[in-house]
C-alpha cells in the first residue's frame, strides 16, 4: 500500500503526504462546510465521538474565522441612533444630575467595619464559605 501511494503521489507532484491524512482533512473539510457532525462521524466511519474529536483538530485559522463572523453579526446588530453633539451633552449632563451620587443612607449593600460595600465579599476579611 505504502509504495503504491508514494508512487501515485510522486506521478501527480504531491509530496510529504501520508494516507491517512486523507481522513483527517476529510472530516475537517465536511465540519467547515457546515455538514452536522453525527453525519460526518458516520461518512468518516469513526465508531467513538472522542475518535472523531482527535481528526476534528481547531486550528488558528478556524478561531480567526469564528472571530470573523461573529464581528460581522455584531455590526449588522448595531444600531445608530443620530445625535448631534448638543443633544449628547445634554443627555450627559441630565443623566449626571438626576442619580445621586454615592450610597447616601445605606441599603442594598452589606455594612463591614465601619464602610459601606456596594456588593459582596469586597473586604478581604470576609469569604465566602
Amino acid at each position: 500500500m505504502r509504495q503504491s501511494w508514494n508512487a501515485a503521489c510522486k506521478r501527480v507532484g504531491i509530496t510529504g503526504k501520508i494516507f491517512h491524512g486523507l481522513r483527517r482533512t476529510a472530516v475537517r473539510n465536511l465540519v467547515r462546510l457546515g455538514v452536522p457532525e453525527t453525519v460526518a462521524i458516520r461518512i468518516s466511519g469513526h465508531k467513538m465521538r472522542s475518535v472523531f474529536d482527535r481528526y476534528n483538530v481547531t486550528s488558528e485559522e478556524d478561531l480567526q474565522q469564528a472571530a470573523n463572523w461573529l464581528n460581522q453579526y455584531f455590526q449588522k446588530k448595531r444600531v445608530t441612533i443620530p445625535v448631534t453633539p448638543r443633544q449628547y451633552e445634554a443627555w450627559v449632563w441630565e443623566k449626571a444630575t438626576s442619580q445621586p451620587t454615592g450610597n447616601i443612607g445605606g441599603g442594598g449593600g452589606i455594612r463591614t467595619h465601619g464602610r459601606f460595600h456596594d456588593a459582596g465579599f469586597q473586604d478581604r476579611s470576609i469569604r465566602p464559605l
